[in-house]
C-alpha cells in the first residue's frame, strides 16, 4: 500500500510518501519538510495569521502535485499545536481536508505523545527497559515514559521553540541573560496542555498501533523564519 502523510506543524510542514508493506516494514520513496512558521504570532494573537495560512497552502499545492505523482492509495495529515490552540484553527483544518483532498484532522497533546513514543521506539527491542523520549517542537514539548511500546506516563507542555522565542527573544543578535532567565522560568512553569499521570493510563489506551519501521534520516530545513526545502527521495 502506498501512503502520503503530512504533519503540519507550528514551525515547518513535512511530507513522506512511503510504501507500506502487510508486516508494517515502510520503504520511503519521498521526504520533503519546509519551514511555513503556522504558529507566528498565534500565542499573542490567538489566531492563524493570513500570512502563515498562504505560507501552508502554497507548500500544500506543492506537495499535492507530488502526491498525485506518485499515484498514493491513501493520504493523511495532522496539525498540531499552533491549530489546536488557534480560534480559527478548525476552519483551517476544514480547508486542508477539502481544498487539498488530505485525511486531515487536529490531534491532541495526548496522542501526540503517544505517537512521538511509538516512531522513536518503534525498532527498540521489547526487553522490559523503561524508556523516556522528549519531543521539542515549535508550538509544544512532550515528555513520555514507557516501556515495550506502551506508554506509562506523558505530558504535553506549552514549551515550544517557536512559543518561547516569541516571547523572550525579540531580536536576532545573542540573547542577553535576563531573556535567558526569563525563557528558562517559562519552560518550567509552563502548565501542561494535557497530562497521562503514571497509574492513570490503561495500557489498552495508551497502547499505540505498531508503526511503520521509520525511515532514514534526512536533512530537515531548520532556519526559524525563512522558508526553505529539503529533500531526501528514492
Amino acid at each position: 500500500m502506498r501512503v502520503a502523510v503530512v504533519d503540519i506543524g507550528t514551525n515547518s510542514t513535512r511530507l513522506l510518501v512511503a510504501d507500506v508493506a502487510p508486516d508494517g516494514a515502510l520503504e520511503p520513496l519521498h521526504r520533503e519538510s519546509i519551514v511555513t512558521r503556522l504558529g507566528d504570532r498565534v500565542d499573542a494573537t490567538g489566531r492563524l495569521s493570513d500570512e502563515a495560512i498562504g505560507r501552508v497552502f502554497d507548500t500544500l499545492a506543492h506537495y499535492r502535485t507530488l502526491i498525485d505523482r506518485y499515484a498514493v492509495d491513501a493520504t493523511t495529515a495532522v496539525l498540531t499545536s499552533a491549530v489546536r490552540d488557534a480560534a480559527n484553527g478548525a476552519q483551517f483544518t476544514a480547508r486542508v481536508r477539502d481544498d487539498y483532498g488530505l485525511d486531515a484532522r487536529t490531534i491532541g497533546g495526548d496522542e501526540e505523545a503517544a505517537l512521538t513514543f511509538a516512531g522513536a521506539t518503534s525498532e527498540r527491542p521489547h526487553d522490559g527497559s523503561r524508556l523516556a523520549v522528549v519531543d521539542i517542537g515549535g508550538g509544544s514539548t512532550e515528555f513520555v515514559i514507557g516501556r515495550d511500546g506502551v506508554v506509562d506516563f506523558h505530558v504535553s507542555t506549552q514549551a515550544g521553540v517557536v512559543r518561547q522565542t516569541e516571547r523572550h527573544l525579540h531580536d536576532d543578535r545573542r540573547a542577553p541573560p535576563t531573556s535567558a532567565r526569563s525563557g528558562r522560568r517559562s519552560a518550567r512553569s509552563s502548565p501542561p496542555a494535557s497530562r497521562a499521570p503514571r497509574g492513570r493510563t490503561s495500557r489498552r489506551s495508551s497502547r499505540s498501533p505498531a508503526p511503520p519501521r521509520p525511515a532514514p534520516r534526512s536533512s530537515w530545513s531548520s532556519s526559524p523564519t525563512t522558508p526553505r526545502r529539503s529533500t531526501a527521495t528514492r
